[in-house]
């Protein structure tokens, strides 16, 4: 069976957010009631990424700007994923109206993206 996030970038280039050579930031299938729901996956199929403790500083900026609506990005271990065999990490808002609050705060989180402040 076809791994579903492999080329995924290229059939659904209306979700792509933010693309470089060797990862992409995409529009998750189901946004679970939040606002902005996105994955950064890599463009290579593997499992793993080794030492991956949270996102490289280009990525930061990106997901500073997609998440400008609000004070905090989490950035979650694939604890839940649908899809455990492509390497990606899902982020998203803290949104407790959303669909997978509960979920949210139940999965191991990699980093904490501060977006702006209170004042």
């Amino acid at each position: 069976m076809a791994c579903p996030l492999c080329d995924v970038w290229n059939r659904e280039r209306e979700n792509v957010l933010f693309e470089d050579e060797g990862f992409v930031i995409i529009r998750t299938k189901f946004l679970k009631g939040h606002r902005e729901r996105v994955m950064l996956l890599s463009k290579k199929h593997i499992k793993t990424l080794e030492n991956f403790t949270g996102l490289e500083e280009k990525y930061e900026r990106e997901i500073k700007k997609i998440f400008s609506y609000t004070y905090k990005a989490i950035v979650m271990e694939g604890k839940f994923g649908s899809v455990p065999d492509h390497w990606h990490v899902c982020i998203t808002d803290l949104d407790p109206s959303s669909q997978d609050f509960e979920q949210v705060l139940g999965t191991p989180w990699i980093q904490v993206i501060d977006i702006k402040s209170w004042k």
